[in-house]
């Protein structure tokens, strides 16, 4: 039972994580006009959206808000930490995001 309760919660930390981070990616991509990746982030978004629905749809227990909100917080830091290093792997470097060097 306990192994249910930790796989939960790191189910629930995770997709917090990855629902946070696609949104402030999705977030950079449309400031950006990179419409190719604000598609393919959308549909990741939702993905991502579905076990914490249903997780936050059952009662939610303080370990529950817990997960979730370290799953946030990393994804919003490592985001806006990441998105145009990625974006520079694929595209002109700064220039792919409009920023300047």
């Amino acid at each position: 039972m306990e192994n249910t309760v930790i796989g939960d919660l790191l189910v629930l930390g995770f997709s917090s994580f990855a629902t946070v981070f696609l949104l402030v990616f999705q977030q950079q991509n449309v400031i950006h006009k990179k419409y190719l990746w604000a598609a393919l982030t959308s549909a990741g978004i939702t993905l991502s959206q579905v076990p914490v629905i249903r997780g936050v749809a059952s009662s939610t227990s303080p370990s529950e808000i817990v997960a979730l909100t370290i799953g946030g917080v990393t994804g919003v830091l490592l985001s806006m930490f990441l998105h145009s290093r990625i974006m520079g792997w694929f595209g002109r470097g700064k220039e792919a995001c409009g920023e300047r060097r």
